[in-house]
């Protein structure tokens, strides 16, 4: 069924000088904090109408959506949001060859993700190449790690993707990271949190309205699925993850994601079209083999402006085990605020609030299973919760993005992580209890003709004995 992915990055490479009329870039990716908080400003006001918390995002819809905004007057923070989308959307529009290069370099220790660029390895350098075609794009982008964090990897190629346009559908071969909800700092079901699989996905292009009268009332709507495989980063080597989300908008000061995600075959198991199917079924509890490891989530988000003309959003979601019934069970949180005020004028600001508890009605639920017991996990760091199981933290944030480029951001932390049973090898970040309270400092900013990113974060207490509890992290991105 699947490919190693050395053919994945040959392809990119075999197909890359055909180069054809130019589009833009395919994706909004999860490292795209700026281009995030601008679409959040939009949609909070309903002047984007589709479903905008699935990432990577289609670039092709929201600037439909940005083109059928007409407003005489707009708002400061509203005309600086749209001047942010149109000229990144322009420049990729002008660009359908580029390429460049990422360097970046880290304190050894455990760094809270949250969306925004991944922080990983101690010092890596990457090298990408990317072309943009009518129908077709392609990325190559290798990294070369120097860290302990991947002593078997000191090669990889989280980025790359091959994608075409097929209809209304976008088809791809990614290594890409995902972030499936409305959290800022966290999801839990898929994030940045720990590396891309290399995945088969398909993903609709347009969200279009469904043109039955029965199902109109469902609004925009977009669906993405994908059949990935865990390499051998786990206790059952090369097993199977499929994983697929529908988000929909009913009205524009709603908007519903419906998520799963399963583990499932691996080295010595089965994994043949019977078993997928008990997957999609949700039958686990058959009395015969179990066919792998299910969770479910949903999550709501509620735009307080269509109707008071107050700039807040709500949100929630809500994870747990998928158990035959497709209702999820032994149940775990994630809820915040997002407040995008108007009288910042010149700048898209965003201050958010944000609570999640991944203790899942009992301790040694949430992201552990009893076959594949190094858990929903990859490398060792959870897919879902930065903060892994077992764990509660409260966020306090706030992200401004200026006219002249400048993007910085705050963060003040509560957290308590592995609170269960305090010694397992296995949990992402800490073998023993931590409670600790942090902060974190980060901006981006044009220097060179390339992008700078600056992360500070203090812990007041050490989230790993040999850990400090101040941490750096630099990256620099250019392109030629």
């Amino acid at each position: 069924m699947f490919l190693k992915f050395r053919l994945i990055q040959t392809t990119i490479v075999l197909i890359g000088p055909m180069v054809g009329s130019c589009f833009a870039s395919p994706f909004i990716e999860t490292d795209e904090m700026r281009l995030r908080h601008a679409i959040d400003v939009l949609s909070s006001r309903g002047l984007i109408n589709m479903p905008t918390n699935t990432y990577p995002l289609n670039w092709g819809e929201v600037k439909k959506q940005l083109d059928s905004i007409e407003l005489k007057e707009p708002a400061g923070v509203v005309r600086a949001a749209m001047h942010t989308l149109k000229s990144r959307f322009h420049y990729e529009q002008q660009h359908h060859f580029q390429k460049g290069f990422l360097l970046q370099s880290g304190d050894r220790g455990y760094h809270f993700q949250g969306f925004g660029p991944r922080k990983s390895v101690k010092q890596s350098l990457t090298a990408f190449t990317e072309y943009t075609w009518e129908n077709f794009s392609g990325r190559l982008s290798v990294t070369w790690n120097n860290g302990d964090e991947l002593p078997n990897h000191k090669r990889t190629f989280d980025g790359s993707f091959l994608a075409m346009n097929s209809g209304n559908w976008i088809l791809s071969v990614d290594q890409m990271s995902r972030w499936w909800g409305p959290g800022n700092d966290s999801a839990l079901l898929l994030s940045n949190n720990a590396r891309p699989l290399p995945v088969v996905s398909i993903t609709r292009r347009e969200n279009l309205p469904f043109e039955s009268s029965f199902l109109r009332w469902v609004g925009s709507w977009r669906l993405t699925t994908f059949l990935g495989r865990a390499e051998n980063s786990g206790f059952v080597p090369n097993t199977l993850v499929w994983g697929m989300r529908f988000g929909f908008r009913p009205i524009p000061s709603l908007e519903i994601g419906l998520n799963r995600i399963a583990q499932w075959g691996g080295d010595d198991r089965s994994q043949n079209m019977s078993t997928f199917t008990k997957v999609l079924l949700g039958q686990d509890n058959d009395g015969g083999e179990q066919p792998g490891n299910q969770l479910a989530s949903m999550d709501v988000v509620f735009h307080g402006y269509p109707w008071f003309e107050i700039p807040i959003s709500a949100y929630i979601e809500l994870a747990g085990e998928d158990e035959s019934g497709f209702a999820p069970s032994k149940k775990f949180f994630l809820y915040g605020l997002n407040y995008t005020p108007n009288w910042l004028n010149s700048s898209v600001t965003k201050f958010f609030i944000e609570a999640s508890d991944t203790v899942a009605s009992q301790y040694d639920v949430a992201y552990e299973h009893h076959i594949f017991k190094s858990g929903y996990r990859r490398y060792g760091r959870a897919l879902g919760s930065t903060y892994d199981s077992d764990s509660q933290s409260v966020v306090f944030g706030m992200n401004q993005s200026l006219e002249s480029d400048l993007t910085y951001w705050a963060k003040l932390r509560w957290i308590k992580l592995n609170q269960g049973s305090g010694d397992r090898d296995h949990h992402g970040i800490t073998k023993l209890p931590v409670d600790s309270k942090g902060i974190e400092l980060g901006l981006e900013y044009p220097v060179f003709n390339g992008l700078l990113h600056m992360n500070l974060s203090y812990q007041t207490e050490e989230i790993n004995p040999i850990d400090s509890r101040f941490l750096y992290f630099l990256k620099y991105e250019y392109h030629f």
